[in-house]
């Protein structure tokens, strides 16, 4: 199937015209360098077996895996590895993986406010003036592909401590991961463990892992900027526990669909959900447009788990990306949520992101993002006292670098304005209608 720029505008115009409704693309491929060829000349005297002389002894490899392969050189550092370290030998082709990283930064606001959440309802960076732990992470997988033909198997877990496993944990689900936390602000979270069993093109994952809900997600290293939009934080699951399957139609259409126990929630659903996942990626065939649209609908719950975790829901989010050139990448996103039958009551969320990152070298990129969320009822997004209650609308425009020193190593600066139209004061200690906020967290992978 043939998808050009066309059709995705067409797609895209239609989906857009239908209501307010409006994630990742790999990296290219590095190309290995070239091999040289030496011919013997055609007058080339042939000795006799007695002055041929012997070989020199040649020490033996230390690993000879059959896996090596001549790449090109990163001026930014060659990556270092865990498992590389622990494993010299290990085939690249294995399945088998492991790794992590490791994620610290610090945010101040405009304010002067001092405290662990004083940033509300700006978030995972919550804390103003002082240092977080962010994320130290680990992960081990066994990768499951059958290039298109035949049977295999994989299965995957993460391992979360730091500032953000609070936000990451299986609510409702009390034991499974949120009863690990060591102080107030600093927790564990297992948010993915799943097994994956795959047939020819069809991959059936079960078990408790990532949603594919919109464009930013819980780890650091798959976000532009430290903060994150309204729209991750407030108006979609993060994690689900269900089943989950996709299937490659084709080089360019992928689809999904499954069934999930609400939103984070861990594997006794405590409360009660009930709901169908599902959507489809389209992709063009030279890769530089992508469309994602993903649903979440059915029973919410019976409000168990906490607020707004009952009644009906259905949910969606619609991601666009488009490659300018090489360097160039835009980004669009759209939520909508309607949360129905509620005892006496209903409510509505959305909301648009565009992003727009430019890379400048290897080591350097800059980016944009500008937002806005609708919290219609004020029943989704909380500020520094942990209260809700701010019916209007968010407005949010960051600006940010990414630098990296070294292929292992990312720095995020950014400066954020945050401000908000509405009934109440959500920044400040409910004190203002705007904020003002400068961050800027590192990112260490092995």
């Amino acid at each position: 199937m043939r998808l050009s720029k066309y059709a995705f505008g067409i797609a895209l115009a239609g989906i857009l015209s239908a209501g307010p409704v409006w994630a990742e693309l790999p990296a290219a491929p590095q190309v290995g360098a070239g091999q040289f060829d030496y011919y013997a000349t055609a007058d080339q005297a042939v000795p006799s077996p007695s002055d041929v002389p012997k070989a020199a002894a040649t020490e033996a490899a230390p690993c000879e895996t059959g896996c090596e392969e001549e790449e090109e050189e990163n001026p930014c550092g060659e990556a270092w590895t865990l498992q590389s370290w622990m494993q010299p030998c290990r085939c690249e082709d294995s399945p088998w993986t492991y790794g992590g990283w490791i994620n610290a930064g610090i945010t101040g606001n405009g304010h002067n406010q001092r405290g662990q959440n004083a940033n509300l309802p700006v978030a995972f960076n919550t804390m103003s003036n002082g240092p977080m732990a962010n994320q130290l992470w680990g992960w081990a997988e066994r990768a499951s592909n059958t290039e298109g033909c035949g049977w295999d198997w994989g299965f995957r877990v993460d391992y979360l401590f730091g500032s953000d496993a609070r936000f990451t944990q299986a609510y409702g689900d009390d034991g499974y991961d949120n009863n690990w936390d060591t102080s107030e602000i600093y927790g564990s979270a297992l948010p993915q463990l799943y097994a994956v069993l795959s047939y020819n093109d069809v991959n059936v994952k079960v078990g408790h892992f990532f949603t594919i809900i919109g464009n930013e997600v819980v780890a650091a290293t798959g976000n532009f900027f430290y903060s994150h939009a309204y729209t991750m934080l407030y108006g979609e699951p993060f994690t689900h526990t269900g089943v989950l399957a996709d299937y490659k139609l084709n080089d360019q259409v992928t689809l999904y669909g499954g069934w999930v126990q609400g939103w984070d929630s861990g594997f006794n659903n405590a409360n009660n959900a009930n709901m169908f996942i599902g959507g489809v990626t389209l992709t063009s065939e030279e890769g530089r447009d992508s469309l994602a649209w993903a649903l979440t609908a059915g029973d919410f719950g019976s409000g168990t788990a906490g607020l707004n975790t009952q009644g009906n829901l259905y949910m969606q989010s619609l991601v666009y990306k488009h490659k300018f050139h090489s360097d160039w990448q835009y980004i669009l996103q759209s939520d909508l949520a309607s949360n129905t039958n509620i005892p006496g009551d209903s409510t509505t969320w959305y909301g648009v992101n565009q992003y727009l990152i430019k890379e400048l070298n290897c080591c350097w990129s800059v980016g944009a993002r500008f937002e806005w969320f609708r919290d219609q009822d004020g029943v989704r997004v909380i500020d520094s006292n942990g209260g809700a209650g701010f019916a209007g609308d968010f407005w949010a425009a960051t600006f940010g670098v990414n630098w990296k020193p070294h292929t292992n190593v990312t720095v995020r600066p950014e400066v954020r304005y945050d401000w908000y139209t509405g009934a109440g004061n959500p920044y400040a200690n409910a004190t203002a209608d705007e904020q003002f906020t400068f961050g800027v967290d590192g990112i260490v992978t092995f």
